[in-house]
């Protein structure tokens, strides 16, 4: 766990406006972290919080831990069945907004309320499916991760 920690801190961010790319150097990423927003609707005055997102190819729907939830007053708007590691459950449904690090805003999208171990959101394949997404090693051993969205 050290290591992730380690690997985390040393991954230098570029936002652009369609573009967000990340990279280590001289070691390889063993995740992909960044700040997001979760939203409750688009536009000047909504409510936002700022986020730890991990990018997560496993998780086909995206996933909000419930005390994000919980701090932006999103109430639940169904339940589904949800397959982690190990085991199958209910989980609460809401529907919520993403905004990047680009000010490219994703919603509303449904979203799944559960239980993260690491971080606040889990940003799954409905949100990937908008963009290029590019892992690759690089010479030095570091990795390089981007997102491209073309608008």
């Amino acid at each position: 766990m050290k290591e992730n920690a380690q690997n985390q801190e040393s991954l230098k961010w570029q936002v652009g406006k369609t573009l967000l790319t990340a990279e280590t150097f001289g070691q390889p990423a063993s995740e992909i972290v960044m700040d997001c927003r979760v939203c409750t609707q688009p536009g000047e005055g909504f409510r936002s919080l700022l986020v730890k997102a991990l990018w997560d190819t496993g998780t086909s729907t995206t996933v909000i831990s419930p005390r994000v939830a919980s701090r932006l007053g999103l109430k639940p708007k169904g339940s589904a069945k949800t397959n982690a590691v190990g085991s199958v459950r209910q989980s609460g449904l809401t529907s919520a907004y993403l905004w990047l690090p680009n000010s490219m805003m994703i919603g509303p999208m449904m979203v799944v309320v559960d239980e993260i171990p690491s971080v606040d959101v889990l940003l799954g394949m409905d949100v990937i499916r908008f963009g290029k997404f590019t892992i690759e090693r690089k010479p030095d051993g570091g990795t390089r991760f981007t997102f491209d969205i073309k608008t």
